[in-house]
């Protein structure tokens, strides 16, 4: 039967054993649910920033006569968005003597915190896009959730994504379908984007369930029909734990269709040092990246009431 001694680890902190404590935290990592990968499409980044610039589509076609010259058209630049890569770390010491003496317990608990830290501002981080979303200004001048999107035409149309404030119930889950429905391009001209995922907080995973999950309409005493049933896809899990409000309520296009961007410089790493002095183990975690949006069609909000 093999037996793991103590000298087997005395390098648990030195380069030989990083692949291991390594393999920890992504193991750790992959166990929790991240909404990133759902919601958010994913791109690396070659340098240390990264810049998308929307363009103006072309409007559509108009009669031409016979021998008369087709009218060309001028494609525009949009609003640049730039992502810049941000650097988060973490790290913890332990004495020599607890790393001789075994205490491979804790340290294995402290290696683990490292995915679940890491784990969590990248979640708070892509969930504050949706929270702030109706207050703070982003790439085009407004929030990422308002009537008042200029277009890149620059023709004085304004592209419109936020709904009437109101509690979530099936008619203001229409009415927020309906504006998602009628999003208009970069030239003023309707597009035919439709809602993949419902986004919910924790406090509105009942109700929401209720909406898109019932045949029969449950503000209704009448047995009606449910014209929302299966229209839509809830979150896994049915909600999103890091969404800071519990009144809000957002709908989520295809990512092929929309602009969420979570963009990774240097994925989640380990490093360690010993201080002879202190004789002490260092070891240490970081990850660049950076999260937001380039675009606001294909995702629409409503903050509730």
């Amino acid at each position: 039967m093999a037996t793991n001694l103590r000298s087997n680890f005395v390098d648990f902190f030195g380069t030989s054993k990083l692949p291991e404590l390594q393999a920890v935290i992504e193991a750790t990592t992959e166990s929790y649910p991240s909404m990133i990968p759902i919601l958010f499409n994913e791109e690396g980044m070659t340098t240390d920033i990264a810049q998308h610039t929307t363009m103006s589509g072309l409007r559509n076609p108009i009669q031409v006569g016979e021998n008369v010259p087709v009218q060309f058209q001028t494609i525009k630049s949009g609003y640049p968005k730039t992502y810049t890569a941000t650097k988060w770390g973490t790290g913890y010491r332990i004495s020599k003597e607890a790393v001789d003496d075994g205490k491979f317990g804790f340290i294995e608990r402290a290696t683990k915190s490292f995915s679940k830290g890491m784990f969590e501002v990248k979640e708070i981080a892509a969930a504050d896009i949706f929270d702030n979303g109706f207050t703070t200004n982003g790439y085009d001048g407004v929030p990422l959730f308002s009537n008042s999107h200029p277009l890149e035409n620059g023709g004085g149309v304004v592209g419109d994504n936020l709904g009437t404030a109101a509690e979530l119930s099936i008619t203001s889950y229409r009415d927020l379908r309906n504006l998602f429905q009628n999003t208009l391009n970069e030239d003023g001209q309707f597009v035919k984007y439709m809602p993949k995922f419902l986004v919910l907080p924790q406090a509105l995973q009942d109700l929401g369930q209720e909406i898109v999950k019932s045949q029969y309409n449950p503000e209704d005493a009448n047995n009606a029909i449910n014209t929302v049933y299966d229209t839509i896809a809830l979150l896994p899990g049915n909600y999103w734990q890091y969404l800071d409000s519990d009144t809000a309520f957002f709908l989520v296009g295809d990512k092929a269709e929309h602009w969420l961007m979570f963009m990774s410089r240097e994925a989640m790493s380990t490093d360690s040092d010993y201080d002879k002095e202190a004789r002490a183990w260092e070891l240490m975690c970081f990850s660049r990246w950076d999260v937001g949006y380039s675009n606001w069609r294909a995702i629409c909000g409503n903050a509730g009431a």
